[in-house]
C-alpha cells in the first residue's frame, strides 16, 4: 500500500521515494507462466525492523548457516542481539546481522533503535536432516569377445525422486548413462556409484570391479617385397600370427581381384600395391584381431632419348647415333634395333651405336632395379641427292589374281637414275627397267636404283605372296530323320566361317529349316545336300555332299471296347490291341480315371470312370499311335457337395459348414466329417452342417448303406487374424499459454477406425479420429480396429506440461528517512532472460 515510483518502473531496479508495498510481476514469454514478489519500504517512524533469515535446514552439505536477514537494515545505529533456544548454538556473530549457527533450534533476534529506544524481536527455526542414502551394486558378469558390455546393477540402492546417481571410473569405460541407478560398462576396471540424497546432500558410495575373459589372437606380418615391372606379384608373410584349427583368416585388398592366391591362409599372393587387411578370427571364442600391411610398388620407367635425326650420304656412309641423354648408371642396359631398312654395324648395346643405312632406330633402356623400360626412336635419312627406293606392298597372287604389278613409283625419279629388278627366275614377265614391273610368281623381288650422276645407290626389296590354299568343305556323315529326330543337322562346326569365307548349301529333294550360309544347316526332309565353300580372300573353293534318309511309319493302336463300372464291380480290364515286336512299348494314361495296374501293357486294370488313352511307341523310330476308350459308372453313387465356407476372423471365431444343397439324402445315407491340416470340428460331424473353429481342410464322406457306394467332397477354411498397426505419435508439452494440443496417430493398415481413451487426461474432441484435441497432461491410448477382420491394436502417448513459474525475488530496500528521500528497489535476484518485469502498486501513492 502507498509508495511512489521515481524511475525504472519496468526494470528489475526501480527507484522509489515513499514507504509502501511494492510488487514485482515476472512473465515467461515462452510459456505464459507468471510469478510475483512484494517488498515493503519503511520509514524510521516506527519500531525498528527485526528481519531474520528464512527457516532452513542443516544437512550433510550445509553444516553451518547464516540465520541473519538477506538484507540487513540500512540503519547502522540499530543494535542486533541474538539468543539460542534449547539445543541451539551460535558459533559467531551473536551481536551482528549475520550470526553463524551449527545446531538445530529456535534462534531469537532482539533489535534496538538507539535513536528512539524502540525494540523489535523475531525468531527463526533451524532444523537438521543428515540421514544417509544406500549405495549397493550387484556383482557384474565378465566381459567376453561376444559380450562386449556388461550391466552395472545399482537398483538395490536408495530410490525415489529425491535421490540422484553418478557412475564414475578411473580405468574403465562407461558405455551407458552415468546418472541412473543402473548402467553398462564396456571395459575392465573399477566402477563407483555415488548416491546422493538431494534433500540433504548426504551421500553413499560403493564400488565393483569388472573383469574380462578375453583370449584375443595376435596378427603380425613381415614387410612384403616391392612390386615392380618384373615382379608382378608378391607374397605377404603373416605366419607369425596366431594359428591353429580354430583360426580363420580373411584378407581384403585395395581392389577386387588384387588377391590372386592364398585367400584364407597366412601367406596370400597379391598383384597390386596398396593396403591389405587381415581379419583373424578365433572361432572357439569369437575373438578377433586385424592387421594392415602396405605392399609398395616401384614401376618408374627410365628415360630413353635416341638423340636427333641424322642423314647419310655417299660421302658419309656411316655415323654414330647419340643416346647420351638417356638414364645412365650401372643399373641401366641399352639395346638398339633397326627397322625400315636401317642397319647397325656396331655398339648396339651402348649409347652411341654405328649405323650405315637409312631407317628407323629404336633405343630400349631397361632399369635392372625394377625391370621397367622405355623406348625412343630416331630417324636416319639418305642424302637428298641419293636415290631412294620405295616399293608399295604388292597384291597377293590367288586363284583369281594370276599376276600382279609391283608399284615402286614412290621411289626417287630423275633422268640420271637407272632401275634394275631381280627376283625368281621367269617371275618378271614385263616392265624390267621400269618402276612398275609385272610378275606372275611368288617370291622376293629387289629394286636396285643407281644415280649415274654421283654413283649413289639404293636398294629395296618386296615380297610377292601367293594364296592358293583351297578351303576344306565337310558336309558330314549320311543321316536319318524319324519321329524321334524329325530334323537333322548337316555339315560340321570345323568348316571355316567368318567374313573371309562364303558358304552355300543346296539340295536335291531335301528341305532346309535354317539359313543355308553357315558351317551347318538343319533339315527336315530326305534328300541329297551339297556344301560349297569359297575363300573370299583368294577365290579358291571346295564342295562336299551328304545324303539324308527318313523313317516316319506310325505303329497301330486300338484302345478296345467301353465298359460300365458299378459299386459291385469296381474294376475292369481294358482290352487294347496294337503293333508288337522289338522296340514297341505301351503306355495308358488318364486325366479323370484311375489305373490300378498294367499301365505298360495292352490290358491294364482300371477302377474309376473316365477317359483312358493308349499310347503305342515304336522306339526304333520314335513314332507313336494313340486311341481312347470311355469307362462309365452307374448312376447309383451318392452325391456330395459343400458350399463355399466363410473365413475365420478375430470376430467370427467359429461357424457351421453347409453341405445341404447338392448332397444326396435318404434314410440309407450317412455322413462323416474329418478335419486335417489344423482343422477342428466342435460338433455335428455326422450331420450336413458341422461346426468348426480352426482353419484347415474338411472332408465329407457320404455312404449309401443300400449299395455300399460312397462319395467324398473336400473344402478349405481360411483364417484372417492379422492385427493392424498403429503409432500414437508425439506431442509438445502443455504450457501456461498452450492449454490444448492436437494429437496425431497414424497407421499403415487400411480400412481401420480410431478410438482414443485416457485414464488421467482430458479428451476435448475428435476421440474417434486420428487427431483428437486434448486439454490436460496424462496418458492417452489410441485403439485401432480392422473393419474387415475385427482385429485391434493399441499405442500410448504421454503428454507432459511446462508450467514452472519464473522466480520473483526482491532484495530488502533501505529505510526512508528525512535524510534519505528515495531509494532503489533491487529485483535482480529474479529470473532473467525471456522474462518481462512489471513493477506496480496496488494504488497510487498519496502524500
Amino acid at each position: 500500500m502507498g509508495g511512489n515510483f521515481v524511475s525504472g518502473q519496468n526494470t528489475l531496479t526501480p527507484t522509489v521515494d515513499a514507504s509502501g508495498t511494492y510488487t514485482l510481476l515476472i512473465t515467461n514469454s515462452l510459456t505464459g507462466c507468471t510469478s510475483s514478489a512484494s517488498v515493503t519500504v519503511t520509514s524510521n517512524m516506527q519500531a525498528p525492523p527485526a528481519p531474520v533469515g528464512a527457516p532452513s535446514t542443516l544437512t550433510c552439505t550445509v553444516t553451518t548457516l547464516n540465520i541473519g536477514p538477506l538484507n540487513p537494515p540500512m540503519d547502522t545505529t540499530l543494535v542486533p542481539s541474538w539468543s539460542a533456544g534449547p539445543g541451539g548454538n551460535i558459533v559467531s556473530g551473536q551481536g551482528t546481522w549475520a550470526p553463524i549457527v551449527n545446531l538445530p533450534g529456535t534462534y531469537t533476534l532482539l533489535v534496538t533503535d538507539p535513536s528512539n529506544g524502540c525494540t523489535s524481536t523475531n525468531s527463526v527455526l533451524i532444523s537438521q536432516n543428515t540421514s544417509l542414502p544406500t549405495s549397493l551394486i550387484a556383482t557384474p558378469n565378465q566381459i567376453t569377445c561376444t559380450a562386449a558390455t556388461v550391466s552395472l546393477n545399482g537398483s538395490g540402492s536408495s530410490t525415489g525422486p529425491n535421490f540422484s546417481y553418478l557412475w564414475t571410473t578411473l580405468d574403465g569405460t562407461i558405455s551407458g548413462p552415468t546418472t541412473t541407478a543402473s548402467t553398462t560398462a564396456s571395459a575392465v576396471g573399477t566402477y563407483t556409484l555415488l548416491v546422493t540424497n538431494t534433500l540433504n546432500g548426504c551421500t553413499a558410495v560403493s564400488s565393483v570391479v569388472v573383469t574380462a575373459d578375453q583370449n584375443i589372437p595376435t596378427a603380425l606380418a613381415a614387410p612384403p617385397a616391392t612390386l615392380t615391372c618384373s615382379v608382378l606379384d608378391v607374397m605377404i608373410d603373416a605366419t607369425a600370427s596366431s594359428s591353429g584349427p580354430t583360426f580363420t583368416y580373411t584378407w581384403t585388398g585395395p581392389s577386387p581381384g588384387s588377391i590372386i592366391g592364398g585367400q584364407g591362409t597366412l601367406t596370400p599372393t597379391v598383384n597390386a600395391p596398396g593396403t591389405y587387411t587381415l581379419n583373424l578370427l578365433n572361432t572357439a571364442n569369437s575373438c578377433f584381431a586385424t592387421l594392415s600391411v602396405v605392399v609398395p610398388q616401384d614401376i618408374l620407367p627410365p628415360t630413353a632419348d635416341a638423340g636427333q635425326d641424322a642423314t647419310l650420304n655417299c660421302v658419309v656412309p656411316t655415323l654414330n647415333l647419340d643416346g647420351s641423354a638417356s638414364s645412365t648408371g650401372p643399373n641401366f642396359t641399352y639395346l638398339w634395333t633397326a627397322s625400315g631398312g636401317g642397319n647397325i654395324t656396331g655398339g648396339a648395346n651402348g649409347l652411341t651405336p654405328t649405323v650405315d643405312m637409312a631407317g628407323t632406330y629404336n633405343l630400349l633402356v631397361t632399369n635392372l632395379s625394377n625391370g621397367c623400360s622405355s623406348v625412343a626412336s630416331v630417324q636416319v635419312l639418305n642424302d637428298a641427292n641419293a636415290p631412294d627406293a620405295q616399293i608399295a606392298a604388292p597384291a597377293t597372287l590367288t586363284c583369281v589374281t594370276l599376276q600382279a604389278v609391283i608399284d615402286a613409283l614412290g621411289s626417287a625419279q630423275a633422268p640420271t637414275y637407272v632401275y634394275t629388278w631381280s627376283g625368281p627366275a621367269g617371275g618378271i614377265i614385263a616392265g624390267q627397267g621400269t618402276l612398275q614391273p609385272t610378275v606372275n610368281l611368288p617370291g622376293v623381288y629387289t629394286l636396285d636404283i643407281v644415280n649415274t650422276a654421283n654413283g649413289c645407290t639404293d636398294v629395296a626389296t618386296v615380297t610377292v605372296t601367293q594364296d592358293i590354299a583351297a578351303p576344306t568343305a565337310e558336309a558330314g556323315p549320311d543321316g536319318l530323320i524319324n519321329c524321334t529326330s524329325p530334323a537333322g543337322t548337316v555339315g560340321s562346326a570345323a568348316n571355316p566361317s567368318g567374313p573371309g569365307f562364303t558358304l552355300l548349301w543346296t539340295t536335291a529333294g531335301g528341305n532346309f529349316t535354317s539359313p543355308t550360309n553357315g558351317p551347318t544347316a538343319t533339315v527336315d526332309a530326305a534328300g541329297t545336300y551339297t556344301l560349297l565353300i569359297t575363300n573370299n580372300a583368294n577365290g579358291c573353293t571346295d564342295t562336299d555332299v551328304v545324303t539324308v534318309a527318313d523313317d516316319f511309319a506310325a505303329p497301330a493302336a486300338v484302345a478296345g471296347p467301353t465298359f460300365e463300372l458299378n459299386c459291385i464291380q469296381t474294376t475292369t480290364v481294358l482290352q487294347g490291341t496294337g503293333a508288337s515286336g522289338a522296340g514297341i512299348v505301351y503306355l495308358w494314361t488318364t486325366q479323370d480315371g484311375t489305373i490300378v495296374s498294367g499301365a505298360n501293357t495292352l490290358t491294364p486294370t482300371v477302377s474309376e470312370e473316365g477317359t483312358y488313352s493308349l499310347l503305342v511307341t515304336n522306339n526304333n523310330n520314335g513314332c507313336t499311335g494313340t486311341d481312347q476308350v470311355l469307362i462309365t459308372v452307374s448312376a447309383d453313387v451318392p452325391l456330395s457337395a459343400i458350399a463355399q465356407p466363410a473365413t475365420l476372423t478375430c470376430v467370427l471365431t467359429s461357424f457351421g459348414l453347409n453341405a445341404i444343397n447338392g448332397t444326396s439324402a435318404s434314410p440309407t445315407i450317412t455322413y462323416s466329417w474329418t478335419a486335417t491340416n489344423g482343422g477342428n470340428i466342435t460338433g455335428g460331424n455326422t450331420t450336413l452342417t458341422p461346426t468348426i473353429d480352426a482353419p484347415g481342410t474338411y472332408t465329407l464322406l457320404v455312404t449309401d448303406a443300400s449299395n455300399s457306394c460312397t462319395s467324398t467332397e473336400t473344402v478349405t477354411v481360411l483364417e484372417n487374424i492379422v492385427d493392424p498397426n498403429v503409432d500414437a505419435g508425439s506431442a509438445a508439452p502443455l504450457t501456461c499459454a498452450v492449454l490444448t494440443l492436437p494429437l496425431q496417430a497414424s497407421s499403415t493398415s487400411g480400412n481401420i477406425t480410431y478410438l482414443w481413451s485416457t485414464t488421467n487426461g482430458t479428451i476435448l474432441g475428435g476421440g474417434n479420429t486420428p487427431t483428437p484435441t486434448i486439454g490436460s497432461t496424462g496418458t492417452y491410448t489410441v485403439l485401432v480396429t480392422d473393419n474387415i477382420n475385427g482385429c485391434t491394436a493399441t499405442d500410448n502417448i504421454v503428454v507432459t506440461d511446462d508450467v514452472v513459474p519464473p522466480v520473483a525475488a526482491i532484495a530488502q530496500p533501505e529505510i526512508l528517512t528525512c535524510d534519505l528521500l528515495q531509494t532503489p528497489v533491487n529485483g535482480t535476484g529474479s529470473s532473467q532472460g525471456r522474462f518481462s518485469p512489471i513493477c506496480g502498486l496496488p494504488r497510487m501513492a498519496t502524500s
